[in-house]
């Protein structure tokens, strides 16, 4: 079966390290792609270099201009090899020469994990099931909202609400199966806490973004396509900034990831 995610990430190699990659409107924002489908096609460029091994431990990533409907070109470099450690740049630049604008850049930590003795989460909060829930209607939203499932218990985007929290169960429409690539790109569905706050809620994009992945390969398999529970906060929204801090939790409470992000709002 071919999924949306990877139909719309799929790159061209045209040396080691460089991709080609036309524009997916599917997953267009409201003035640019949507950040996740950015943080997914460098999660490809990573996996599909011939010196990538282990598992995705970190990202850290600043958008210094939106991704437009244009083609873009991939850039990934291994900067410094370790016995259980990888550190990668990647770039997404709207050319392939040297005057062409450096998009977002990320940079990114593959490795493996070790066994340890201690052990300790923060609590899996109680909420109903995502099949008590009814799926949000998406319509008039922008495009890439489509690509996902999601059922809201708390802080419905688009909506004034009294705090910037958020819950809600989220998957990928067509039940991709959950990898490192479809962690990354859900990672960037929280809405921006500036949607969820007074009578005309503003539209905000991410400025620098962060994302910290504590599930091995395995355990995101056992996820499959079933949705994550995606629970949001932001600690402040004024003066045109905000920030934004998530967990992203398996059915089961098991904590997957946590991500944080600074934006600004118009």
């Amino acid at each position: 079966m071919s999924f949306s995610l990877d139909a719309a990430t799929e790159l061209t190699p045209l040396a080691e390290g460089l991709y080609h990659r036309p524009p997916a409107d599917d997953y267009y924002n409201v003035m640019s792609m949507f950040g996740g489908w950015v943080l997914a096609v460098a999660v490809e460029a990573v996996s599909h270099h011939p010196k990538q091994r282990g598992e995705l431990i970190s990202i850290s990533a600043n958008f210094a201009e939106g991704v437009q409907l244009k083609d873009v070109y991939v850039q990934a470099s291994l900067l410094r090899a370790r016995a259980r450690t990888d550190f990668w740049r990647v770039e997404v630049r709207s050319g392939q020469g040297a005057d062409a604008a450096v998009l977002c850049s990320v940079e990114m930590v593959w490795g493996s994990r070790k066994e340890s003795e201690m052990d300790y989460a923060v609590s899996f909060p109680e909420v109903s099931s995502p099949e008590a829930l009814e799926i949000l209607d998406t319509k008039g939203f922008p495009k890439w909202f489509d690509r996902y499932a999601m059922r809201p218990l708390q802080g419905k985007p688009m909506m004034p609400n009294e705090t910037p929290k958020s819950l809600s169960w989220v998957c990928e429409r067509d039940q991709r199966p959950l990898d490192a690539k479809g962690l990354a790109a859900l990672s960037d569905v929280f809405p921006p806490r500036s949607l969820l706050l007074g009578p005309e809620p503003k539209g905000g994009s991410t400025v620098t973004y962060s994302l910290y992945v504590f599930a091995t390969t395995e355990d995101l398999a056992k996820v499959s396509g079933r949705p994550l529970l995606l629970q949001g906060d932001g600690s402040i929204v004024r003066s045109g900034v905000f920030d934004q801090r998530g967990l992203l939790w398996s059915p089961e409470g098991q904590l997957l990831a946590v991500t944080n992000q600074m934006g600004f709002y118009r």
